[in-house]
């Protein structure tokens, strides 16, 4: 049976080295919650390089304090911007490229749900795999 590679959605631990953590599913969520409220896929190779790559996208506008820029305009009308911004700022910290860096699920949650303050010191650079094709997908007997 083979492992399959869903692109940008897969932790970079998980896609490089077959290795399955605890957080690699909130890697997948991460991916998915700034998917949602950037109305965006994860990857667009019909656009220009620099812009393809959601991930990559969101933490240069978090590093420029751009956030905003990025939260779909239909979602102006249903939720407030530092609402979207800070789910945003949750999809980056569940990206993280160290699995450690990564929240646990029940934190995630309390930070959506306004239990718990997102801590932007904590939010680092996102693990970031643009092009899974150089990747090999390994039977599971190996």
């Amino acid at each position: 049976m083979q492992r399959s590679l869903i692109k940008g959605y897969l932790a970079p631990e998980y896609a490089i080295r077959g290795q399955l953590t605890r957080r690699a599913d909130v890697y997948s969520f991460g991916v998915l919650l700034v998917e949602i409220v950037s109305g965006r896929n994860n990857t667009n190779k019909r656009l220009p390089i620099g812009e393809r790559y959601l991930l990559e996208r969101t933490w240069e506008y978090y590093q420029r304090g751009e956030l905003v820029a990025l939260v779909d305009q239909s979602l102006d009308r249903d939720c407030a911007v530092d609402e979207a911004c800070k789910f945003l700022k949750t999809g980056l910290l569940c990206t993280q490229d160290a699995p450690k860096l990564r929240p646990v699920m029940s934190t995630v949650v309390k930070m959506l749900t306004g239990e718990i303050s997102i801590d932007e010191t904590k939010i680092t650079a996102p693990g970031l795999i643009s092009d899974l094709s150089d990747l090999k997908v390994r039977d599971s007997q190996d």
